[in-house]
């Protein structure tokens, strides 16, 4: 039986498997899988692309670039929000950092617009 030597991350020694995967090397799986789940999306719409233009099909551009910037990115800003599990605490330095933000940006623009007459 072949000997595969697999790398544990957090005590970062190695560890030979024979046959099977050992239960820490399991672990890893559904990280493995998150991680293909967030990828798998992104290479099947460029495969679909590079196979529309291979095809000789036209490829609206201008079409594509405005669904995604209008619809599809801020669809997947909403999700991951809706989906993430925020301390209560972080969320709330979030806003205050947001807020803070845009009041310096909002006072910046009133002083520039001031000195611009």
């Amino acid at each position: 039986m072949r000997r595969v030597r697999l790398f544990d991350a957090p005590e970062g020694r190695a560890m030979a498997v024979r046959g099977r995967a050992s239960r820490e090397a399991r672990t890893h799986m559904p990280v493995m899988i998150e991680v293909l789940g967030i990828v798998a999306p992104v290479f099947l719409l460029g495969l679909m692309g590079w196979s529309w233009v291979r095809a000789g099909e036209e490829f609206p551009l201008r079409f594509v670039t405005r669904l995604c910037f209008t619809i599809a990115v801020p669809c997947l800003i909403f999700v991951a929000l809706a989906r993430a599990e925020i301390d209560r605490a972080v969320f709330l330095d979030i806003v205050a950092a947001t807020l803070g933000a845009y009041a310096a940006a909002g006072a910046a623009l009133a002083v520039a617009l001031r000195l611009m007459g």
